[in-house]
């Protein structure tokens, strides 16, 4: 497999948008699954840590790509709307994989943080 090396989040190109409503209390880790891709009854683990998917897609001056996956260590303090735009914190760790002929991306990253549209500065 072809391996990416992780990288600082300020270093991460682009941005994120939450493509629905993500609500931290409902939130739960990420299903793991057996070698024969059925879901094993454990959670996943990365590094050793559990994980929760993050409904994104990815935007830059290329446009939209919805073939990016996200995935985080911890979950977001407060409620993140439709459509906000996001940031990944610490670490963002990314594996290209191929869906339908096309390449793909599965990110993890320590958190996220939503990025204030207007003055383009983290929300506190």
């Amino acid at each position: 497999m072809f391996t990416v090396p992780p990288v600082a989040a300020d270093r991460f190109a682009g941005i994120l948008q939450a493509t629905q409503k993500i609500d931290p209390a409902t939130m739960h880790p990420k299903q793991g699954y057996t070698a024969d891709g059925k879901p094993s009854g454990e959670a996943k683990l990365v590094e050793g840590h559990q994980v929760y998917r993050v409904p994104v897609q990815y935007i830059d001056d290329s446009g939209v790509d919805s073939s990016v996956s996200l995935q985080v260590f911890t979950l977001p303090t407060k409620l993140i709307p439709a459509l906000a735009q996001l940031v990944p914190t610490g670490t963002v760790r990314m594996v290209p994989w191929v869906r339908n002929g096309r390449i793909a991306w599965s990110l993890t990253a320590d958190g996220i943080e939503v990025l204030d549209s207007i003055t383009g500065v983290l929300d506190d």
